[in-house]
């Protein structure tokens, strides 16, 4: 191919990826203001998104990737909200001169698209194929399925950077120096770092086999040299994760989800499950839905060019070597490397949980590091994506290099590309995008209300849905371009018992009515029953509007806080009358007994959240009595106890099926409850508090909960 011909090659390409991108996500989410294709659709794009509008408009901090004011008061990373830290860190560089609402997303999805073919055809020209097939080629492998499925996803969109790696890896040192190979390998593997860490993990699986294959193979480097190199990837990528936060020390994060290893794997009829996407084949059965992340769907018109490469090996072997002239040389491949890494990444997708439709085939054993890495990285069916690419091109390549006669060969290509299209049709085109700014669907009073607080808290915090689906987006969007830190976010790691200790703190106040003047608080009328000490000791007002309730310190005072027209302000004064009368009525005290008995070890107990302040108490969690494997009408009970007084209230019963089948058991669904207790009829001392069950027979029984009381109201 000669340079002209190179060139017309990469424009043609280019300018039919451009076309397919206009055909799936359309152009116009190339325009920087365009937020709306982000955000209306309720999809991973959402939190993408928010958290790059929270980072661009925080100062610098250290480490650079870090988020304040998007879940706090814990904070997140520009890289846990999948963000692309790559393209936020460089574009927080420019931010004061874009756009409010200026957004990367549609940029890094084609140029993606665009780098994918870029690669495409330089592994074309290294097999030597005809500018035609390679055009062919890069249509094929830019508008596969996997990429496509995957544009719900931009981090995990840069599929470019693992053929850029098997470029690299296929190349021979006569084509490029090996020392030179391994430094653009190296600029790979950090670009990954910034990235998304799986597709880090996989670079340096790459980085391993081609210092492997110039090491033994080629013998073209020292051994000293690869261990320098080794050393400086693995520097460079843990360096590019502390300076941007991916990476911390403390653990604070919740890195790992238990048992998540295998889950989220690829099933074995990945390569001809389409799930919804093909207009020929059928959705396959799978063991969860979480197997969507094991997506590898091939398409009907590769496996009738797969059919073809097998039509024409079995016709090549009946013929005579004599008889089929001469192809061109084709690149040395050094396949021992390659096949290692492909084995290693199939292992990881497919994990030790072997599943065919919905079945588990067989568990494998493995040692414990295996699955403890596994269940960081559980979306573990991700790691098959370089064996999918180097499938799609070796079929494709080998049947080009076919000794069949060109005209048949670009004829029947011809013919799978089409095929392959009209099977994905509905991938390529079910997305109608809508475009231009975006305004969540709540009233725009919301933007005058939050702009009289230093913060907003949503109740309970670290929610996602309150009254419709990831509805917190809508305060998200809001509290963003406000400039105001929300406790609410979606992000891919978080640190775990900071939320509780936030939780338990917040339910404390709110029962304390210890107040956040600079606060707006924001719930829904299922969760006032948090906010009822403090409205009854007249802490806090309270509104309503679009269905939700916000509640605010009394001591802020303006008119733009009260909701617009006179029925919305008597709906929420009515809204204030009913929770009071509710919470008043529904009012529990604890009442004196002569005795709460002793100490019984046969009472098994676990608290999610107890938190006991000066004149009140409240508790969830579940208890039962050991052993035992039904508990239908028992009650649970709260009690105080002194050395001369004892007190016992009622608990609410909460359904709980999930102790029951932890426990295994016939019916323990009664175990599970919720309370809110207060101690206006309790003497002012110190109390032992326990929990208490009556079985139905009218046994009783007690535990003590390890927890003291302590009451001192000066007006008793």
């Amino acid at each position: 191919m000669n340079k002209r011909q190179n060139i017309w090659l990469y424009c043609i390409s280019f300018v039919t990826i451009i076309v397919f991108f206009q055909l799936n996500l359309g152009l116009r989410v190339l325009i920087p203001s365009n937020v709306s294709w982000l955000m209306t659709g309720k999809s991973d794009w959402n939190t993408h998104y928010l958290g790059w509008f929270f980072f661009r408009n925080e100062p610098w901090q250290f480490p650079l990737g870090r988020i304040a004011n998007y879940f706090y008061p814990l904070g997140t990373n520009v890289g846990f909200t999948d963000s692309i830290p790559l393209m936020a860190l460089l574009f927080k560089l420019f931010s004061p001169l874009l756009s409010p609402d200026f957004q990367y997303f549609g940029i890094w999805l084609l140029l993606c698209h665009i780098l994918i073919a870029y690669f495409v055809i330089r592994i074309g020209e290294l097999f030597r194929l005809n500018a035609f097939a390679i055009f062919l080629m890069v249509i094929f492998v830019t508008e596969n399925p996997v990429l496509l499925y995957r544009s719900m996803h931009p981090a995990l969109c840069a599929h470019w950077l693992f053929l850029g790696s098997t470029y690299l890896y296929l190349l021979e040192p006569s084509q490029l120096a090996p020392k030179k190979a391994l430094r653009w390998q190296l600029l790979l593997l950090l670009l990954s770092a910034l990235i998304t860490p799986y597709l880090l993990v996989i670079e340096f699986g790459f980085t391993l086999i081609l210092l492997w294959k110039h090491l033994s193979y080629e013998r073209s480097i020292s051994w000293k040299y690869a261990g320098i190199q080794l050393a400086v990837s693995l520097a460079g990528g843990v360096a590019i994760w502390l300076l941007t936060g991916m990476l911390t020390f403390g653990n604070k994060e919740h890195l790992a989800i238990n048992g998540g290893f295998g889950k989220l794997s690829m099933n074995l009829n990945a390569f001809y499950d389409p799930s919804i996407w093909s207009s020929i084949l059928h959705e396959q059965k799978r063991t969860s839905m979480l197997q969507y992340e094991g997506y590898m769907y091939l398409g009907v018109g590769f496996f009738f060019l797969l059919l073809m490469l097998v039509v024409y090996e079995l016709s090549a072997a009946k013929k005579s070597p004599a008889n089929i002239p001469a192809t061109a040389a084709k690149p040395r491949v050094v396949a021992a490397p390659l096949t290692v890494l492909c084995g290693i990444l199939a292992f990881a997708a497919i994990t030790n949980t072997v599943s065919f439709n919905d079945k588990v085939l067989f568990v494998i054993p493995v040692p414990a590091i295996v699955t403890n890495t596994g269940d960081i990285f559980r979306a573990s069916g991700r790691f098959f994506w370089p064996v999918y690419y180097l499938i799609l091109f070796w079929v494709i390549i080998r049947f080009v290099g076919s000794r069949w006669p060109a005209s048949l060969k670009m004829s029947l290509l011809t013919m799978a590309l089409l095929i392959q299209l009209y099977d994905i049709k509905f991938l390529l085109t079910f997305q109608q995008l809508p475009h231009g700014a975006y305004q969540p669907p709540i009233s725009k009073q919301w933007n005058a209300i939050t702009r009289h607080f230093n913060k907003v808290l949503l109740y309970p915090p670290f929610e996602t849905d309150y009254l419709a689906r990831e509805d917190y987006q809508y305060f998200a969007f809001i509290a963003a371009g406000e400039q105001k830190p929300i406790d609410v976010a979606y992000v891919a790691r978080e640190d775990a018992q900071g939320m509780n200790r936030f939780k338990d703190t917040l339910q404390a106040h709110l029962i304390e009515g210890t107040i956040d003047t600079g606060a707006l608080y924001i719930t829904t009328p299922a969760n006032l029953q948090a906010f009822g000490p403090s409205l009854l000791s007249n802490k806090l007002d309270l509104n309503s509007l679009d269905g939700y309730c916000y509640l605010y310190s009394r001591g802020v005072s303006t008119s733009d806080l009260a909701p617009e027209g006179d029925s919305a302000q008597k709906a929420s004064a009515h809204l204030k009358d009913s929770l009071i009368r509710a919470f008043t009525s529904q009012k529990r005290e604890f009442l004196p007994v002569d005795s709460i008995g002793r100490d019984n070890d046969s009472v098994s107990f676990a608290t999610g959240s107890l938190v006991v302040v000066n004149g009140y108490v409240a508790a969830n969690g579940w208890c039962y009595i050991k052993g035992k494997k039904n508990n239908k009408g028992d009650s649970l009970f709260l009690c105080l106890q002194s050395q001369s007084r004892s007190y016992r209230a009622p608990l609410q019963l909460v359904p709980s099926p999930d102790v029951t089948a932890y426990f295994k058991a016939e019916n323990l669904d009664d175990a599970g409850f919720s309370g809110s207790i207060f101690e206006d009829s309790v003497a002012n001392g110190s109390y032992h508090l326990a929990i208490a069950i009556r079985e139905r027979n009218g046994k009783w029984s007690y535990k003590l909960m390890g927890r003291e009381v302590h009451l001192d109201r000066r007006d008793r």
